[in-house]
């Protein structure tokens, strides 16, 4: 039903975000959002009922981060 993003070892800038369910069709999610070392983005609601997720997508920056900085991705039901 959602999922939420948690920076690790950096600053992450998103500018895309996406993701792809099982039957195919894909949802575009967040246009920019900056998440500092060691935050976390709020739940983000996916669309629709429960849905097989087969891939998140994550184009962003870690070009304030001394280090490549992590992303780490978690869902709820």
């Amino acid at each position: 039903h959602a999922i939420k993003l948690k920076a690790k070892r950096g600053q992450v800038e998103i500018e895309d975000l996406w993701v792809r369910y099982g039957d195919g069709t894909t949802d575009r999610l967040v246009e920019r959002e900056r998440i500092g070392k060691g935050g976390e983005t709020r739940w983000i609601d996916l669309a629709g009922g429960k849905r097989c997720v087969v891939e998140v997508g994550v184009i962003g920056d870690t070009e304030r981060s001394r280090d490549r900085a992590r992303v780490d991705i978690f869902g709820r039901f």
